[in-house]
């Protein structure tokens, strides 16, 4: 009978932790893609192609989105992958799928807890806060973040098949143990402390650790760090702005003080804290220095204590890969960096109310305690997941609390970009660059930001301030020959597209636009070259394809190129600039069905591009289909009140339909915006303002 209620018990413990977890984190699903999300997932060719999912295994993170990372997750990508074949670009499954690793891993740490203490409400609590708390917010309602939940669940199950082996000796146990630490590996580079938490695991249950047990993950450790440094990059970075090993300590003391008081009382978190360095004076540090005396103290006193000690041991243990001693990560903190190490401490906590209860008079009070805790973090923590829904918010809340942040004015004006709002976009860029006069990024951005928005000189002032400060770097040539090109100077971009070509001879980007300008010079064989220089870079360049097509089109080669031209396509469905870009060409060659098809798949992968609406409303325009033109303009002036041309073709609309009252409103609106009308439709318009 008492196992049937301890049964019913803890069915009850774990459905209320996987409630808690819904309703904290439901706000969350309705959250944007931000910051990595788009080179990892939204704009990742290896992510929208099924061919090429061994590739995750052999190379860092950056695969797919033509970024160099230290980092190496194969696992998180695989899991974008499969999300991806379920959910295309909506954010939505990506969110539900990191609320169901968080709920796994509070799961698993409840399974944890009982396995090695058998007590069910210690389990319980500690699971509970864990899977409630504020802190957690960044690793959950951040898709990137995932990488936190699935390596702690990698290393949890791990710890929970080791404990079993210990108990019972079976070979099956210790084989998933160390095929869950193998899952952990290839989750996150944290993963790394887990052969060491094997030892509290022995102290546990009072039993003397075996090298024949302990050696075998020693021994998968020591080939994931060689694979690492002869296979992918290294797993220790290089920062030297953080200065040597001696010179990060107190940066990694004051990281427990700050870690150890947003665990206790979760208020003001945000997204980036300081990466400078620190006196060992800093009041921050000394109460980082006290607490870790304590702690070690405490651990020490009471040595004997199994929770005690194991709980001390794993906040600290947790912490060492993310502490910047070792040079593995670039600040000293991160709320999503104590995801795992948080697990002491509420442990701990969890215990500490379990010796309150046993008094009877103080029983109440530890109920009424744990209540109040499990309410106050769940509150702060819904109030954090309405935050992370929009990354504007995310961004300008850290910006509060680090308003010397360049990187944080710099991903501020990419969300403002993101959301059609160039002009705080531009002021964004330009905090960036006072804060930071060579941060190069931003001064790319904010060219790229005046280019879309139709100012090629101060796009071009920009590139030339790039070229000057980073005279090795492609991009800001690649910026001023598109301005050329636009402008007709199509000869005088060749040399740019040729210089950036020469500092990075792997940048398809820079060839495929010398083919363009090539075959707008009537110049098809250099093209051809350009073109297929491409494609040997990034077979899956989709608009090469076309490209080539087109040049070929008199010679026997077109039909095969088309055909891997729509086989690249129909593996690519996300693939947003290869739609877009190919639509545009149709529709100035004239083929506006072709052009139609194309814009809308393209508004399908990214209905907040203003452009696409807008290019789609010309072209009905152009076929005379007043009605679905205006429509579309109307949309495109919703996503981006800027665009001022819109307006003046929302005017042309309504005069052909000879509704000139809504003609004049919309004329007035251009020119409020900075567009210059015609004189002839301004006359035409003259007699009925009258």
């Amino acid at each position: 009978m008492k196992i049937q209620t301890d049964t019913k018990i803890i069915l009850m413990q774990i459905i209320f932790i996987i409630l808690s977890a819904v309703v904290v984190y439901w706000n969350s699903l309705g959250g944007k893609f931000m910051w990595d999300d788009f080179g990892l997932i939204k704009d990742n060719a290896y992510i929208t192609h099924h061919v090429n999912i061994p590739v995750f295994f052999t190379r860092d993170m950056g695969v797919g989105s033509n970024v160099q990372s230290n980092y190496y997750r194969p696992l998180q990508m695989v899991t974008n992958k499969i999300d991806y074949m379920f959910w295309g670009v909506n954010p939505l499954g990506y969110h539900i799928t990191n609320l169901i690793f968080h709920i796994l891993t509070a799961l698993v740490l409840f399974w944890l807890l009982n396995v090695l203490f058998n007590k069910k409400n210690i389990s319980f609590v500690a699971s509970l806060l864990f899977v409630v708390h504020p802190v957690h917010v960044e690793a959950v309602s951040y898709i990137s973040g995932r990488s936190d939940s699935l390596a702690a669940l990698g290393m949890l199950l791990s710890l929970v098949f080791y404990a079993k082996y210990i108990l019972c000796q079976s070979y099956r146990f210790y084989i998933f143990a160390l095929g869950s630490f193998v899952v952990a590996l290839l989750s996150k580079e944290n993963s790394v402390i887990l052969p060491f938490l094997l030892f509290p695991v022995h102290f546990v249950y009072r039993k003397k650790p075996a090298a024949r047990a302990l050696l075998p993950f020693f021994g998968l450790l020591a080939a994931y760090l060689l694979f690492r440094q002869l296979v992918v990059h290294p797993i220790l970075f290089s920062s030297a702005s953080l200065g040597d090993m001696i010179q990060r300590i107190p940066g990694f003391l004051r990281s427990i003080a700050r870690y150890l008081q947003i665990l206790s009382f979760p208020l003001g978190l945000h997204l980036e804290y300081d990466h400078r360095m620190f006196s060992i004076y800093d009041p921050i540090v000394i109460a980082g220095i006290v607490s870790s005396i304590f702690l070690v103290g405490l651990a020490w006193i009471k040595k004997y204590n199994a929770i005690v000690l194991f709980s001390i041991l794993w906040f600290f243990l947790g912490l060492i890969p993310v502490s910047n001693i070792l040079n593995i990560s670039y600040p000293y903190m991160m709320e999503h960096w104590c995801y795992f190490s948080s697990i002491g401490f509420f442990l701990i906590v969890s215990y500490t109310l379990f010796l309150i209860s046993k008094t009877k008079l103080l029983k109440s009070a530890a109920v009424l305690f744990a209540a109040s805790l499990f309410i106050f973090y769940s509150y702060s923590a819904i109030g954090q997941v309405n935050q992370w829904r929009d990354p504007v918010t995310v961004f300008e809340t850290a910006l509060r609390y680090s308003p010397s942040n360049s990187m944080l004015y710099m991903l501020l004006g990419d969300e403002y970009l993101a959301a059609g709002n160039k002009e705080q976009a531009i002021v964004a860029y330009k905090k960036a660059i006072t804060l930071k006069h060579d941060f190069f990024d931003a001064y790319i951005s904010m060219g790229n930001t005046y280019y879309q928005w139709g100012k090629p000189n101060d796009a071009a002032e920009i590139y030339g301030i790039a070229m000057g400060l980073f005279p090795k770097s492609s991009k800001p040539y690649i910026g001023l020959a598109n301005i050329l090109t636009q402008t007709g100077r199509e000869k005088e971009a060749i040399s740019l597209y040729r210089k950036a070509i020469e500092n990075d001879p792997k940048g398809e980007q820079a060839y495929y636009n010398l083919g363009i300008v090539y075959k707008k010079l009537g110049q098809p064989e250099q093209a051809i070259t350009m073109f297929n220089k491409v494609l040997r870079i990034n077979p899956n360049f989709l608009l090469a394809y076309y490209q080539l097509g087109s040049l070929y089109k008199t010679r026997q080669e077109a039909d095969k190129l088309y055909s891997l031209y729509r086989k690249a396509v129909a593996n690519n469905l996300a693939y947003f600039d290869a739609y877009y870009s190919l639509a545009d060409t149709y529709s100035q060659e004239g083929k506006y069905s072709e052009a139609i098809l194309l814009y809308k798949r393209a508004i399908k992968i990214n209905s907040g591009f203003a452009e696409s609406y807008f290019n789609l409303g010309k072209i009905y325009f152009a076929m005379k289909r007043d009605e679905e033109s205006i429509a579309y303009f109307k949309k495109a002036v919703e996503l981006d009140p800027d665009l001022a041309v819109a307006y003046s073709f929302i005017a042309l609309a309504y005069a052909s339909q000879n509704k000139y009252v809504l003609a004049i409103q919309y004329c007035d609106k251009a020119a409020l915006h900075g567009y210059k009308i015609n004189p002839q439709f301004l006359e035409l318009l003259k007699p009925y303002r009258e």
